[in-house]
């Protein structure tokens, strides 16, 4: 879908687009595969997706989002539509241990268990 955006002054607009492009198919692809009850395929999706929001994450970090030398967004600030996608994911984490708690408490320790569930 990117690949037709070739000028350099474009490309932090088409890395944006590739991670959200890229996110959502994850989330989307774990809510299929939680609703096929596919435990690997929906753990390998939420996966993907935290790898690819901690890359976005790191990237947004680093840019200096200015206008004319003021701040126009603070460091600890994220657009609403990241707020969105990582709240989406903690839908979607808080299913998938609801769905497959009896393979996750059979193959995980309580103190695994524990840190999972202060997370959601």
């Amino acid at each position: 879908m990117t690949d037709s955006i070739k000028s350099d002054a474009l490309s932090p607009l088409k890395n944006m687009l590739e991670y959200e492009t890229n996110v959502v198919e994850e989330l989307f692809s774990c809510s299929l595969a939680l609703a096929q009850w596919d435990f690997v395929g929906s753990l390998l999706h939420l996966h993907n997706y935290n790898q690819t929001y901690k890359e976005f994450i790191e990237g947004y970090k680093g840019k200096e989002r200015s206008l004319m030398g003021k701040k126009i967004i603070k460091d600890d600030e994220f657009p609403e539509l990241y707020k969105w996608f990582f709240k989406l994911y903690e839908l979607l984490l808080s299913k998938y241990t609801l769905y497959f708690s009896k393979t996750l408490f059979q193959d995980s320790s309580r103190k695994a268990l524990r840190k999972l569930d202060n997370k959601t």
